[in-house]
């Protein structure tokens, strides 16, 4: 596979800032191991040429591995649907990740049968998607549909496609696989379109705060802007993906508006940033206050010796807290403090008052891991400052 493809943006970049989404991909795999139908192509063909305002474009997949994500890469959307079959399942299952494995028990449509081999010698064990699946099937439950999270993506063609494209795309990538019942397929076509129909809202929506979010940290320039913000969100995700039992999506929005009522940044009370934002949404109100609840458990200097009730909110802080040590941390403080009139002793004292004690504060296993590096470059850094100033 030609390592510079990837699925691009269908127009520019500013996708991710808030813009109404246009197109999106979704494909299907061909009939494999003797089998003359595969489930998710009889799926593909029965949906509807627009979902949620974006035209679909449909495209058929060989079950080949690598030449099913080649094809992939080669396509520009603004977001990707990966649809397949799975035998043994009797629900569409949206799967949350995909591992980096090649291990057929029968070979592709071109003889290829790879035994424990690695997608992407030396890349990352697993592919998250920044999709909430979990959340999104939870709703879908409610409404009466048979839908069900999963883990697990196999080690076939299916996972190799999710996770090459995953990993090498600038849009989000979603696999779903159908249960291998094509006598079913109209009500398994119903059931994709509808996660279809909720993730594109999803996304609307996160983009929508990063966007509102950049325009009120618009003037920022004491290490609290969008680029902090968007690095929380990121670390959030990423300690996210070792915790399956959290609520992404409430991850995602916590992290996202964290900062959106910080006292040290705006005179607002309740969370009025955060609830406007998230009423022009449509959000309801039990989510409103769950993510509103998790806002108010990352301060500092208002939780201290507090841990977040809820793993979402242990999350958020934990990615808040990594942002303050470390490298960026040091970076951080010194604007802090250069902007509030701040000596560099005064910032120095401030390492000793609560950065170096948020290492032991950490709530969940990979920010631990995390916060232990970032913790000893903090001392090396004291140890140089001492140097240096006693010279």
């Amino acid at each position: 596979m030609k390592s510079g493809h990837c699925v691009r943006p269908r127009r520019s970049s500013n996708t991710v800032r808030g813009e109404i989404m246009k197109e999106i991909l979704i494909t299907a795999f061909e009939p494999f191991g003797g089998s003359p139908r595969n489930a998710s192509a009889e799926v593909l063909r029965l949906l509807p040429d627009e979902i949620s305002g974006c035209s679909v474009r449909k495209m058929l997949l060989p079950v080949v591995f690598g030449k099913a994500a080649e094809a992939v890469l080669q396509q520009e959307a603004d977001a990707v649907f990966l649809l397949g079959e799975a035998g043994g399942r009797t629900a569409v299952t949206p799967e949350r990740a995909a591992r980096n494995l090649r291990d057929a028990r029968i070979p592709d449509n071109e003889g290829n049968q790879p035994k424990n081999e690695k997608i992407l010698p030396g890349g990352p064990a697993e592919f998250h998607t920044r999709i909430s699946a979990g959340h999104i099937a939870a709703q879908m439950r409610s409404e009466g549909y048979s839908v069900a999270e999963s883990a697990d993506a196999g080690s076939f063609v299916c996972n190799d496609t999710f996770y090459l494209v995953g990993m090498k795309s600038r849009v989000p990538v979603e696999f779903i696989h159908c249960p291998a019942d094509t006598g079913h397929a109209k009500e398994y076509a119903g059931t994709v379109r509808r996660f279809i129909e909720l993730a594109l809202s999803e996304i609307r929506v996160l983009h929508a705060a990063m966007e509102y979010v950049r325009r009120l940290y618009a003037e920022n320039s004491d290490g609290h802007g969008w680029d902090h913000t968007l690095r929380v969100y990121r670390t959030a995700m990423r300690i996210a993906d070792a915790e399956p039992a959290a609520d992404r999506w409430i991850v995602s929005l916590g992290a996202l508006l964290h900062d959106a009522d910080d006292h040290k940044l705006f005179r607002t009370e309740s969370n009025a940033n955060t609830r406007y934002f998230l009423e022009s949404c449509g959000t309801d109100p039990d989510t409103a206050e769950r993510i509103c609840r998790v806002i108010n458990s990352v301060s500092f200097s208002k939780n201290k010796g507090k841990h977040p009730e809820t793993l979402e909110g242990q999350i958020v802080q934990d990615a808040d807290r990594l942002d303050a040590i470390g490298a960026v941390g040091i970076a951080r403080t010194f604007a802090y403090g250069g902007k509030h009139g701040r000596t560099p002793e005064d910032s120095i004292a401030h390492f000793h008052k609560k950065l170096l004690l948020l290492k032991d504060l950490m709530n969940t296993s990979a920010a631990k891991e995390l916060a232990s590096s970032r913790h000893a470059f903090m001392e090396r850094f004291l140890e140089e400052w001492n140097r240096e100033t006693e010279e």
